[in-house]
């Protein structure tokens, strides 16, 4: 049942919850994922212990080829 007109995806990380990375493969995966939707879609980064959210951001925007 669609609810909105956007998709929301909220990441709390790969292995450790709140405190690892996402591999550059997975994050190849989401992109590729996020451009079959064809719709507005909004990733959140959930905070971790590190800062990994922030690399793994500015990967994700790269492989999305998106300017904000």
């Amino acid at each position: 049942m669609k609810t909105a007109s956007f998709i929301y995806i909220r990441l709390h990380s790969p292995s450790k919850l709140y405190a690892s990375k996402y591999s550059f493969e997975k994050l190849l995966e989401f992109s590729n994922k996020i451009k079959k939707f064809n719709t507005t879609t909004y990733v959140y980064f959930n905070n971790d212990y590190f800062c990994h959210v922030i690399k793994n951001a500015e990967i994700l925007k790269k492989l999305l080829e998106v300017d904000l």
